[in-house]
């Protein structure tokens, strides 16, 4: 996913640290706790989540990509993210 700045890279990593961040915090499973997200990239990883759904709701409120994308670029939340 591409928004401004913001980019998720590789899609299939981000997949997989979201499933394996959700899998360890619901089941607490040994086995993939070294797999999970810790600390600060557990909190990096949760405010990409949150950036793809607001950016999901913005959409399904039917806001023109160009709108988008001037709030993106003017959220200073968001070009925290950029530069990570």
């Amino acid at each position: 996913m591409k928004m401004g700045h913001f980019q998720i890279h590789d899609n299939e990593s981000f997949i997989e640290d979201v499933v394996n961040a959700r899998n360890f915090l619901t089941h607490y499973d040994k086995s993939i706790e070294v797999k999970a997200k810790r600390r600060q990239e557990l909190y990096q990883l949760v405010q990409r989540i949150k950036f793809v759904l607001e950016i999901c709701f913005l959409i399904e409120l039917e806001m023109s990509m160009e709108t988008i994308k001037a709030l993106v670029s003017r959220n200073q939340r968001y070009q925290y993210l950029a530069r990570q």
